[in-house]
């Protein structure tokens, strides 16, 4: 799997995330094994996207998984193979289809959905990340294998042993290993989605500090030629960023609230794990942090020189107020007598 690196990470020197961040489609190529996740927004507003899914007759929950919608949502193709998987992160995640289908979906029919929209401040490819997936008849684990999601498709032993079934429990062995299926499909989803969404706040960070990097050198002329409104405003703008990456618990915390209920067994907290730790992702959202530290500092900076000199201004202010009233009394003074 080809790797391509954000350019937070490249500027770090930290070891990239393989996910490859590519939102082209290559045509004649097989997708039956492709993953791909866009990011095109802060959120998404899932009782919007339910709608509008239901108002073009969408196949919701095929499956039966029963997630929470107000945080996931598990749309099926008819008529073939193939799925969506949409995250109030304002993510989109396709398994088995083309990264067009993913992007049109969520840049497209969505896009009433989206809240604070990503679409005018980068590129499609700078929204995007592909994984790539394999299934696994000799196990029935799912898990990371190098770059790659492997899907254990190994029936349990109580399902393939020999014996008498009747149809009534062959049927809800199927409808159960499929239903493990798309709970392990949306615990490897929600993996790379928090990827994809840390990588598009990387993008958004690495603007920031390139519409900035003019102030540590205003600092070293000695001259400054920003005012605190503009340093104000470059403040609420670094806020908005880091309340993105900390106050989204699927970025930041070590399972996301939907898995806690699942069954033990299906080890969803390990593969959501695995995904992380393959793309890098816990460190990637510690050097955000850290490179987010810096600007706040260099803010803090500006703000106190900003707040000094407003300070000075007032206090010559007064002065010149005083020494005027000293020169009236003076005055005054010199004509009485």
């Amino acid at each position: 799997l080809r790797r391509v690196a954000s350019l937070a990470q490249r500027t770090s020197g930290k070891p990239p995330p393989r996910a490859t961040r590519d939102g082209q489609g290559e045509p004649g190529k097989d997708y039956s094994t492709t993953i791909c996740a866009i990011c095109v927004a802060e959120s998404f507003d899932m009782k919007t996207v339910v709608r509008l899914l239901q108002d073009q007759h969408y196949l919701i929950d095929p499956d039966g998984l029963d997630f929470d919608d107000e945080e996931v949502v598990h749309v099926g193709v008819r008529g073939g193979p193939g799925d969506f998987f949409i995250f109030e992160t304002g993510t989109v995640v396709t398994w088995s289809l083309p990264p067009e289908k993913g992007i049109e979906l969520a840049t497209g029919l969505l896009k009433s959905a989206h809240e604070n929209s990503h679409m005018q401040q980068m590129d499609r490819d700078e929204m995007t990340e592909k994984l790539e997936f394999e299934t696994d008849p000799t196990t029935s684990l799912n898990s990371m294998r190098d770059d790659t999601v492997v899907l254990g498709t190994k029936r349990s032993t109580d399902e393939t042993a020999g014996g008498i079934a009747t149809t009534t429990t062959t049927t809800s062995s199927a409808e159960t290993f499929t239903t493990d299926i798309g709970r392990a499909k949306i615990a490897f989803s929600s993996g790379l989605a928090r990827s994809t969404k840390v990588a598009v706040l990387e993008t958004l960070l690495n603007s920031y500090l390139e519409r900035t990097e003019e102030l540590p050198a205003q600092l070293e002329s000695g001259r400054l030629r920003v005012d605190m409104k503009a340093i104000l405003q470059r403040t609420g703008e670094l806020l908005r960023l880091r309340s993105q990456l900390n106050f989204f618990s699927e970025l930041t915390d070590s399972l996301p609230d939907k898995f806690w209920d699942q069954r033990a067994e299906l080890r969803l907290d390990g593969i959501y794990d695995q995904v992380g730790k393959a793309l890098d992702v816990p460190s990637r959202i510690r050097v955000l942090n850290q490179r987010m530290d810096y600007a706040d500092s260099m803010l803090e900076t500006f703000r106190e020189m900003l707040h000094s000199t407003h300070s000075s201004r007032l206090e010559w202010i007064i002065i010149v107020l005083i020494t005027i009233e000293v020169g009236f009394e003076l005055f005054h003074l010199w004509r009485e007598f």
